[in-house]
């Protein structure tokens, strides 16, 4: 199952966040994230662009609806992520 930003999906397990991104002119350049589920950050990475992220959140509140969010912070700017 598929989910982009605005978007709501029914889980039958727990959920893998992909996130990726990259530069218009595809230089690398260190970038931190985080992302945050329900309002609070549940993890932080520091790396450098282009990225790839598949990250295993163990959700166990089945039932509920949980809502994520990204902040990406970059030398110049930052970027905040509708939830998804």
């Amino acid at each position: 199952i598929n989910g982009t930003m605005g978007d709501s999906i029914e889980l039958s397990g727990n959920p893998i966040v992909k996130i990726s991104g990259h530069f218009p002119d595809n230089l690398s350049k260190p970038v931190k994230i985080n992302l945050i589920k329900n309002g609070a950050v549940i993890k932080r990475f520091e790396l450098t662009s282009p990225f790839k992220i598949d990250y295993q959140d163990d959700y166990s509140d089945k039932g509920r609806k949980i809502y994520y969010r990204l902040e990406i912070k970059y030398s110049g700017g930052s970027l905040v992520n509708n939830p998804v």
